[in-house]
């Protein structure tokens, strides 16, 4: 890309125009549910904030070089120094084949995990997600995460996001950064 630092400049965020057209690079590592780079029509690389009723669509259905306009929310909040989106629409496909992707939340079952509740969090997890969302999104079992000494633990794939000592407490919040928060738990 152009190498444009993150985050991009305050003053810019603020002076945003009322649609941003580009293409989906991918989403951020750090926090993948919630930001996404776009490579603007003018060649700016930018970071943005998914409007949460999104994010699900997003996850599944967004590929790199899928075309989008982004409508910013009109007030951007000066602490954040990525803008918010309002509303996201595809404009075109990537020249890339793609098949949306399921959300796969992959829960620790191994001994560590186990002891700590990880058969309840698997329970309370799929009680959590709607007969609707069971073909988007799967909870599966699984062996070793090897961060035992963390436990339970949860992975979020395709991203490989990690959470160490997962509660059934967190539930809410991980689903609402996955833009599931309209299920209930």
């Amino acid at each position: 890309m152009d190498g444009t630092s993150y985050p991009i400049p305050l003053d810019a965020a603020l002076a945003l125009p009322h649609v941003i057209e580009g293409k989906f690079i991918r989403f951020c590592p750090q926090e993948p549910c919630k930001y996404m780079e776009l490579v603007a029509s003018n060649g700016a690389q930018l970071r943005l904030k998914l409007p949460k009723h999104e994010r699900l669509r997003a996850m599944q259905t967004f590929k790199p070089g899928i075309k989008l306009r982004c409508i910013p929310r009109p007030k951007q909040e000066a602490k954040n120094p990525f803008p918010k989106l309002e509303r996201i629409e595809i404009i075109g496909e990537s020249e890339l084949s793609y098949q949306p992707q399921t959300i796969t939340l992959k829960v620790c079952q191994h001994k560590a995990c186990a002891k700590k509740g990880a058969l309840e969090i698997c329970q309370s997890l799929s009680a959590a997600i709607t007969p609707a969302l069971t073909t988007h999104v799967v909870i599966q079992p699984v062996g070793c995460l090897k961060h035992c000494k963390q436990a339970p633990n949860l992975v979020i794939s395709p991203t490989q996001a990690h959470h160490s000592r997962f509660t059934i407490a967190e539930i809410p919040g991980l689903l609402n950064s996955l833009g599931l928060d309209h299920v209930s738990v």
